[in-house]
């Protein structure tokens, strides 16, 4: 999906490396794909006047996340690496938009990072290892694209559900259990179900994987039936 004739996207470029946060900027203003008005600072701290202004918000942030302070005591719930990194997180989000998004960008992609940056709101981690900065604008579009797809996906099946609300009635086999659902050529489609979120989850990577997984997005949208239609 081609964003080059949208408008152009702000990006704030969060990176304390000034090699690595010029080759950024160099990437993504050659980027073919979308266009961006960039910002770059050189800590998430350093957001903290643009937050304070609030003269720009920004759509998308790609903030560095270093390794700093993980061998604090991670068996306390809030051990202050997991303050620290989702501060840097929370400090990124403050300049952006309301529907913004924050890709984190470490050279560190151990799953203990992952999991606290994704708790406090990231959209996606990135390692750099596996994906130069050339290549980042790239991986960022795809997941704007994505997010824009999974939008109207959701709208769409919005809007049918409003159209059939007798189709939630018509699952009585399936009141109380989790289900799937996908927009498939226009309609609404139930494609697994389950007890709980995890069979849930694995009943539809095994149908995914049975039917094609290019066919179906990776992320269900995910219902709880009651065996009535909504409100």
């Amino acid at each position: 999906m081609s964003m080059s004739n949208q408008q152009p996207l702000d990006l704030l470029i969060v990176e304390d490396d000034p090699d690595v946060r010029e080759m950024l900027h160099r990437a993504f203003s050659r980027c073919q794909d979308a266009k961006f008005n960039l910002e770059c600072r050189d800590s998430p701290e350093a957001c903290l006047d643009l937050a304070k202004l609030g003269s720009r918000k920004f759509d998308l942030a790609v903030v560095d996340m270093g390794f700093e302070a993980l061998s604090t005591d991670s068996d306390s719930p809030h051990s202050h690496a997991d303050i620290y990194q989702g501060e840097r997180v929370l400090l990124a989000r403050a300049c952006l938009k309301p529907n913004g998004i924050v890709v984190v960008y470490s050279a560190y992609p151990v799953i203990e990072l992952i999991v606290r940056v994704m708790r406090y709101g990231a959209a996606d981690f990135v390692s750099k290892a596996e994906c130069l900065p050339h290549e980042l604008p790239e991986r960022v579009c795809r997941l704007l694209a994505e997010i824009q797809r999974r939008q109207l996906d959701y709208d769409q099946m919005m809007n049918w559900l409003k159209q059939n609300p007798g189709w939630f009635n018509n699952q009585s086999e399936l009141a109380g259990r989790q289900v799937a659902l996908i927009v498939d050529k226009g309609t609404v489609q139930c494609v697994a179900n389950g007890e709980s979120t995890l069979e849930l989850l694995l009943n539809y990577e095994k149908a995914r994987a049975k039917y094609g997984p290019d066919t179906w997005p990776r992320e269900p949208f995910v219902h709880q039936l009651r065996n009535r239609s909504p409100e």
